[in-house]
């Protein structure tokens, strides 16, 4: 069986090169495994890795309703744990108030790192360790998001355990006003 947990959080700003940082600050034991792939490609056909990869709108086509870039992404494995991020970069345009206290809209980057671990185990060492680096790079600790399952099973729950209540006199009486015949 394979467990997986999601995490993501959202920092002010991507440090130049922070996907390169954190590679670069992750022991041996982490196997990047993206990165590699497309070096060893550029070498097979003779050509610089820049050039096979693509600007960040070039690499995931984007839907109509959000604009947002993937500005970097890799997988690491380490043991049995893979873990895959990726970083992006959302335009939105966001109310503001001018001078005048008028609302305007304005465009604002939003910044974000999703993280996921996989295994058929999940090592709360390398989870920790890994999230240490990305605080260390971004500022910013991963946050755990609920399964949207988890957020329907406690509403669910809300409405079990009790018993409804008996109609009131009042109750039956507007209820045999109704003919519904």
């Amino acid at each position: 069986m394979l467990l997986m947990i999601a995490k993501s959080a959202e920092p002010t700003k991507h440090p130049v090169d922070g996907l390169k940082r954190l590679t670069d600050s992750l022991s041996d034991q982490y196997h990047p495994t993206v990165s590699p792939l497309l070096a060893r490609q550029a070498e097979l056909f003779g050509i610089p890795v820049t050039s096979i990869q693509p600007t960040p709108r070039d690499r995931f086509r984007r839907t109509s309703y959000i604009d947002e870039d993937v500005i970097g992404a890799e997988i690491y494995a380490k043991g049995s744990t893979l873990i895959a991020i990726r970083l992006m970069e959302a335009t939105r345009l966001r109310p503001h108030r001018d001078e005048n206290g008028k609302v305007i809209r304005k465009e604002a980057t939003i910044c974000g790192i999703s993280v996921a671990y996989a295994g058929p185990a999940l090592d709360e060492r390398v989870m920790r360790e890994f999230e240490g680096h990305v605080k260390e790079i971004w500022g910013v600790e991963l946050r755990e998001r609920e399964a949207p399952s988890q957020k329907l099973a406690e509403i669910e729950s809300l409405g079990q355990g009790g018993k409804a209540e008996a109609p009131t006199d009042q109750d039956v009486k507007c209820a045999a006003i109704r003919d519904f015949n």
